[in-house]
C-alpha cells in the first residue's frame, strides 16, 4: 500500500499521473512536483489508519479494510476530527447531525483536479487548479465510533 502525509483535501500515494489525469492544457509539460510513496507507513498514518509499519491493517481493524497491497489509500484527517468533534456536540447538547457530500464506502484512488472546466494533473499548476477528492464515508463513521 502507499501512503504519503499531504495536505487535505486528501492524503494520497500513488503512482504515474498520481489519479490527477490529463494535462494541465501545457505541450507534454512534466510537473515538477510529484507524488512519492514512502517505504514504510508514516507515523500520523499508522495512528488515522491502524496500521503496521508495513502499512497492513492491525488484526482488530482488518474487517474495516478492504484494499490490497497496491491500492492507493486517501485519508482526510481534518475531516475525521471534524465529525469526532460534530459528534461530541450532539452527545453534549441533544440532536443529530446530517454530513453530505460526494464519496461512497471505502477509500481509492479519488484525487483528482480541473482547470478551465478539464481535467488537470493535481500537482502541475499549484494555485491554479481546483483538487478535490471523494468522502470517504466509512473513515468518517469509524471515527466517530472508535
Amino acid at each position: 500500500k502507499g501512503y504519503s502525509d499531504a495536505p487535505p483535501p486528501s492524503e494520497a500515494a500513488a503512482s504515474g499521473n498520481g489519479g490527477g489525469g490529463g494535462s494541465d492544457g501545457a505541450k507534454s509539460r512534466i510537473p515538477r512536483l510529484r507524488f512519492v510513496v514512502p517505504p514504510h507507513a508514516t507515523p500520523a498514518l499508522r495512528s488515522l489508519l491502524r496500521v503496521d509499519d508495513d502499512g497492513r491493517p492491525l488484526p482488530e481493524t482488518s474487517a474495516l479494510d478492504d484494499s490490497r497491497p497496491g491500492d492507493v489509500v486517501e485519508v482526510c484527517p481534518e475531516g475525521m476530527m471534524l465529525v469526532q468533534d460534530v459528534a461530541s456536540l450532539v452527545e453534549e447538547c441533544g440532536g443529530a447531525a446530517l454530513v453530505v457530500d460526494y464519496g461512497e464506502e471505502g477509500t481509492g484512488d479519488t484525487l483528482r483536479a480541473f482547470r478551465r472546466h478539464g481535467a488537470a494533473h493535481a500537482l502541475g499548476s499549484p494555485g491554479r487548479v481546483d483538487v478535490t477528492a471523494d468522502v470517504d464515508f466509512r473513515a468518517l463513521r469509524e471515527a466517530v465510533n472508535s
